[in-house]
């Protein structure tokens, strides 16, 4: 490791590197830590011989933070952080948030509803040719392992009622039944280090009783938090069901 990741021309120079390979642009405060999915992907990134920059919580108003660190070789990497931008922004019972955890002094407003989308949008406003290289829940992966099967997709609300979801779902729903499982105020057992317990293991049994009994082939966890809860997850499911983290 390197010394802190670039985030403008000068850090660059300091390497004496001139272009990057990849610029990871993130609405997420840059924490070099492994509890920062950015962070991880860059250093891995990095460790396999990528020169690798990031631009946190850019101004989205224009284009002009998005140049900070030039036209890259290969492409960018965009997220909205570790959290999904309108949950962000809003709490389970859509209610705004006063503070971001992720952002400065807890300091709300540096970054956009639909981060993604907006940090896209201005990417190809200022390089159309650039490749923008996301990620998006293990659905495909989970209906080529159990085609005809039943696929769970946990996921928060908002994230199942957003477009590019849906359209996830309709390009495999004539490969097995991908069924989305709504789970307002699962993350939060994650946010307070509830990993397991009696009150994780009601809350779950509540969520996934339409399936109890039923043959349920994988389970896809569609948030950044769900992870952490793999073993309390599979616990409710049972042993058949496979669990598949598109962040791994």
């Amino acid at each position: 490791m390197k010394g802190f990741l670039p985030i403008c021309r000068r850090d660059m120079e300091e390497r004496g590197w001139y272009e990057l390979d990849f610029v990871f642009i993130s609405g997420d405060a840059y924490v070099d830590h492994p509890s920062f999915g950015p962070a991880i992907i860059c250093r891995l990134l990095e460790k396999h011989g990528y020169k690798v920059g990031i631009i946190p919580q850019p101004d989205w108003h224009t284009t002009k933070d998005f140049d900070r660190l030039g036209k890259p070789r290969l492409g960018f990497l965009v997220s909205a952080g570790n959290m999904d931008s309108l949950l962000n922004k809003f709490t389970a019972a859509k209610k705004v948030r006063h503070e971001d955890a992720y952002s400065p002094g807890g300091q709300a407003g540096h970054r956009p509803e639909r981060a993604t989308i907006v940090y896209c949008n201005r990417l190809r406003e200022l390089y159309p040719d650039v490749p923008i290289i996301g990620v998006e829940p293990a659905v495909k992966p989970a209906v080529e392992a159990h085609p005809g099967g039943t696929v769970l997709v946990l996921a928060t609300p908002m994230c199942l009622q957003g477009q590019r979801f849906r359209e996830l779902m309709e390009r495999f729903s004539d490969a097995a039944e991908v069924v989305p499982v709504p789970c307002g105020g699962l993350m939060e057992f994650v946010e307070r280090g509830e990993l397991e317990g009696e009150d994780l293991q009601s809350y779950l049994q509540e969520k996934l009783a339409p399936w109890q009994g039923r043959r349920v082939d994988a389970a896809v966890l569609g948030c950044t938090h769900y992870p952490f809860l793999r073993e309390a997850i599979a616990e409710a499911l049972g042993p058949e069901a496979e669990i598949l983290d598109g962040n791994a």
